[in-house]
Formats: structure tokens, sequence, C-alpha cells
């Protein structure tokens, strides 16, 4: 599915977000949100735990479930050649989403048996959220990243960079660029969004999440929770020497992508 038919996919990039609470700070936790919140109440998580900033909001609906709310303003981006995307095209992207959302909802599943919801918080919400994140749209065929999505991305790449705005960082390889990344396994949604959509409706596996991955969205920053996934992604993003990278767990080390496990 795509924002409309006819265009094709994009390979996706990283992502960056901001966010604040009614009162314009999010709460922090030095180490970490190691605990989930009492059902019915929720945790306003600011955290860089893997190099991103990753600002949004946990609820507790049940006992089993998990919900966390993201705050984004969609708008219309000026194309390369200084012409505005079509009016309604932010518009539609905001739905869009909210529809991938919908369809990934009975794939978020934790390591035992959580489910998770993401959810768009309302435009009227969103509007008054200081911080709010914006996400330019264009009908540009761009690479594109969290800031700037193109109109012809499909529901696997746009749930690639919902997950960019919780904290999750790109596992694909690019040597040239940042040497150091720990490369995911192949049907990882941060790695390759199409064979993670792939394998969960095939059933080869039940969640879009690897374990480590859900983790460390429901549990941000959590080091005793989730301590080979921040060893690796913290890396995501360096740019020196892949020799000058330091030490890594084994767990993403030259030909390992267990890190994404528990």
């Amino acid at each position: 599915m795509r924002f409309y038919r006819g265009m094709t996919g994009a390979v996706l990039f990283c992502a960056l977000s901001l966010g604040c609470s009614k009162n314009g700070a999010f709460e922090t936790s030095v180490g970490g949100y190691c605990e989930l919140p009492e059902v019915g109440k929720a945790h306003r998580v600011s955290s860089t735990s893997t190099g991103l900033p990753a600002h949004y909001r946990i609820d507790r609906p049940g006992s089993d479930r998990i919900q966390v709310t993201l705050f984004l303003e969609f708008q219309e981006s000026l194309n390369v050649y200084g012409s505005k995307s079509r009016s309604g095209w932010a518009r539609g992207a905001r739905a869009f989403t909210e529809q991938c959302l919908a369809e990934a909802d009975p794939f978020l599943v934790g390591p035992s048996g959580e489910k998770l919801q993401i959810r768009l918080a309302t435009e009227a919400e969103t509007a008054q959220m200081p911080g709010r994140s914006t996400v330019h749209v264009t009908s540009d065929p761009v690479r594109g990243h969290s800031r700037l999505w193109w109109t012809g991305w499909g529901c696997p790449q746009v749930m690639h960079e919902v997950f960019h705005f919780v904290g999750l960082t790109d596992e694909y390889a690019e040597p040239g660029t940042y040497a150091c990344r720990a490369v995911g396994p192949s049907d990882s949604l941060m790695a390759n969004p199409a064979a993670a959509y792939q394998s969960v409706f095939t059933g080869a596996r039940r969640s879009l999440l690897y374990p480590a991955q859900f983790v460390a969205v429901a549990y941000p920053g959590c080091q005793k929770r989730n301590p080979h996934y921040y060893g690796c992604a913290t890396q995501a993003y360096r740019t020196l020497p892949e020799n000058s990278c330091g030490d890594r767990p084994n767990a993403c080390g030259e030909g390992h992508t267990d890190w994404v496990e528990l």
C-alpha cells in the first residue's frame, strides 16, 4: 500500500525527533525506564540511549498492553524545484500513517506476548505540544529521512521511520558512511522493512519487532533489560574508520546479528 498508487518504494534513512509534555519538558530517567507505568498511568519518555532522541508517551491501558503516543505534525514540503507539494498531501500522509499503524498493530508483539500499540496524537493534541516533531511531505522521489517523507513510500518504509521516532536505529550496512554500524538480521524492520513484512505475513515471525527492539521501545534506556542492544545500537551513526569503533559486544561483532535478541 502506498500514499498514492503508481509510485515506487524508497530506501530509508535515519531519523531525529523532538517532543515535550504540556509544560514544555518530558520527564527524564538517568538510569533508563526499567519499569512500565502502572495500569492506567503514563510515562513521558525522553531518551537518547541509542544515539537518536526519542520523545514519546507510554500509557498502560491494560496489564499486557503498552500504548505509545507520538506527536507528529505533517506539513507540505517544497520540492527540489522550489514549488510546494500539492495541497492535502500532508493530511494524506497522516491518514496513510494511521492506516499503516492499524495494519501493523496485530504484529507488534513482545517477547512475553505483550501487545504494543502505536498511535499518533490527534492534530489538536499535537498542536498543543511546544516541541512537536515536524514531518515534511514531498512528492519528489527523494531518499528521505524521518523529517522528510516521500509520498511514494509504502507501509514497510513508513513503519521503519515511525520506529526511528522511538529511538530504534538503522541496521543496514553503510560501510562508506557509517562504518561502525551494527548490522541487523536480514528481515529486521530496521534493516530491510519489506523483508520484515514478508516474514510476518508468511508466518515466519509473529512480530515485526525482534525482542530487544520491542524492549528498547517499552523500557527505553534500561541497560539491565537490554545490555546487548544498547552496546551495539549506539554506534549506528559513528563515522570513524571501522578499526576505530571501539569494543562491541560479541552479539554484534563481525558476522553476528543476534544483538536484537535478548
